[in-house]
């Protein structure tokens, strides 16, 4: 795990969050028949890049938080 320090605060059900990460983590394992390594990231999000994001797919605007 790679978590970003200073990360912006987050609105989110932490039980939903537990089973995407257990999702992306069986996948991920699931993909890697013969072994590798999974890697999650936190990170805060450009501002203006969010901006532009968000413009574009109609999302919410303001600071974002990726898990990768």
């Amino acid at each position: 795990m790679k978590l970003a320090p200073g990360l912006y605060p987050v609105h989110v059900d932490p039980g939903q969050l537990e089973q995407v990460i257990m999702n992306l983590a069986v996948n991920a394992r699931d993909a890697m028949p013969q072994g590798g390594t999974v890697c999650i990231e936190t990170s805060n999000v450009d501002r203006a890049q969010a901006m532009e994001v968000a413009a574009v797919r109609g999302l919410p605007q303001g600071d974002w938080v990726q898990l990768s």
